[in-house]
């Protein structure tokens, strides 16, 4: 099962997610994957050390990071139960 995690930290399933939550996820997603999302990565905590580092990343890797694919699913299946 899915899990999305708001910004307070509370956890939601996905499929338990309002329509309008899922739609303001997946737009919000696009929109940074636009504008460019910081990734950072390495063994690092902080800039000053020195294994951290980080990147701007944009597109399709962004979504990847984002988890579009799993919101995008999501509604998706929802349209098609809904047509049932």
């Amino acid at each position: 099962m899915e899990i999305h995690i708001t910004k307070s930290g509370v956890k939601i399933p996905i499929n338990k997610l309002e329509d309008s939550h899922l739609l303001s996820i997946i737009n919000f997603i696009k929109k940074k994957s636009e504008e460019g999302v910081t990734y950072r990565f390495g063994g690092g905590l902080s800039a000053d050390d020195m294994w951290y580092e980080e990147e701007i990343i944009f597109g399709k890797k962004a979504k990847k990071i984002l988890g579009y694919k799993k919101y995008k699913q999501e509604l998706e299946r929802r349209n098609r139960n809904d047509t049932h």
